[in-house]
């Protein structure tokens, strides 16, 4: 990654410190499978709203993050705009966080991040006739990790790291998304 930036960054994207991209991927890393807050990150950073988008979008062109945007029932209406971050390569990301599989217990949370990348990750490389993949958010905060639209067919997929489908929680916001997709 340190080569990458140094590297690369100044020939191929302009950017005049390529240090400001170290430290966002090293801000990102935390937010993986969160909602995207533009204007907490580059208040974080000390950089412009737009400098920070930019950013992002030589990110996602070097296949490094994804920006997972809402999916909604009605096409004129949002029930949250914004986009989910991810990782693309959550090994990446779990070596910009320092995490080790020795962490695992107790880091549970970055992990179950990490663990929900991966997954949209893997359905994207594994998706056939061009889906779309969306997140799914509602005011009362019920959301759907990942929903799939294909051929005017809709899917959810709720990722957890759990021992058991007994500890898993969701299935209110599944009910909820199922009754906003009708």
């Amino acid at each position: 990654m340190q080569s990458v930036v140094e590297r690369d960054v100044r020939d191929i994207a302009e950017v005049k410190h390529a240090s400001d991209l170290t430290r966002l991927l090293a801000s990102l890393e935390s937010r993986t499978a969160q909602l995207l807050n533009q204007s907490a990150l580059s208040q974080a950073l000390g950089h412009s709203g737009a400098t920070i988008d930019r950013y992002h979008s030589l990110l996602e062109r070097w296949f490094l993050i994804r920006r997972l945007p809402a999916w909604h029932s009605n096409r004129s209406k949002r029930l949250v705009k914004a986009s989910k971050l991810h990782f693309v390569d959550s090994g990446l990301a779990a070596t910009l966080g320092e995490l080790e599989p020795g962490h695992w217990n107790e880091e549970r949370p970055r992990f179950g991040h990490l663990l929900e990348s991966f997954v949209l990750q893997q359905l994207i490389a594994m998706a056939d006739c061009m889906p779309r993949f969306y997140h799914y958010r509602d005011r009362d905060e019920n959301e759907v990790d990942i929903v799939i639209e294909s051929r005017q067919k809709i899917w959810g997929v709720e990722v957890k790291e759990a021992s058991s489908v007994k500890h898993v929680r969701g299935y209110e916001a599944l009910n909820c998304f199922v009754k906003a997709a009708r």
